[in-house]
């Protein structure tokens, strides 16, 4: 028979493991809205989710349906939904387009700001979607040196996006971002609005062509 210290001793190392696994994903992610705020309802645009001008757009700008997406490059679910929408884009590139908001919550093992910065100058340089591609196809451990290789492969100019994060534009950009995701009480990542309102993410295509009625 096993004494009963010895079946403590068994549980103990297993009781641990999931605490420290619990705890990390605590902390991993940062809390996105106080209760305090309000939903934003009217915009110029006449969509209840203001458009910055420098969201990053994907997609025919021209095409009559618009999903908007609040995503993190360090997000694991938001790198699964990037193929999804890659597969939805491909079949329909006359008919979709993704306003792209990028909002940083990661925390844990890196904090996703800088890859957010790059993003954000890549988009200036025409260089969005090649470099997001880097970053979730590679996404659990965006460290400085492994942002800007992801950059340089994604054909990225460093010495622009250097002078570009000196501005301040991709900081402030982030801000505006993260002050909207609070009023509009969004509490994960990813979080795609469709015609005004918060929709729950197809996990497949043909989810997706059921939704938007494709």
């Amino acid at each position: 028979m096993i004494k009963t210290h010895h079946i403590i001793l068994i549980f103990i190392p297993a009781i641990l493991l999931v605490g420290i696994t619990l705890f990390i994903r605590i902390i991993q992610y940062q809390s996105l809205y106080q209760k305090d705020t309000q939903v934003v309802t009217n915009n110029e645009n006449n969509l209840p989710i203001p458009i910055f001008s420098d969201d990053a757009i994907i997609g025919d700008k021209r095409a009559p349906i618009t999903l908007i997406a609040f995503e993190d490059l360090g997000c694991e679910a938001c790198a699964a939904q990037n193929i999804l929408f890659d597969e939805l884009l491909a079949k329909y590139p006359k008919k979709v387009k993704i306003i792209w908001k990028g909002l940083p919550v990661t925390r844990f093992p890196v904090a996703t700001d800088q890859a957010h910065e790059y993003a954000y100058c890549a988009a200036l340089q025409n260089k969005f979607v090649p470099f997001k591609q880097q970053v979730y196809a590679n996404n659990s451990n965006l460290t400085p040196a492994i942002v800007e290789q992801m950059a340089v492969e994604a054909g990225v100019n460093i010495d622009k996006v250097e002078t570009c994060i000196a501005t301040g534009a991709p900081q402030q950009y982030i801000e505006n971002t993260k002050q909207l995701a609070k009023i509009l009480q969004i509490q994960s990542v990813p979080t795609v609005f469709y015609n005004g309102e918060q929709i729950e993410e197809p996990t497949s295509l043909a989810g997706w062509e059921r939704l938007l009625e494709l």
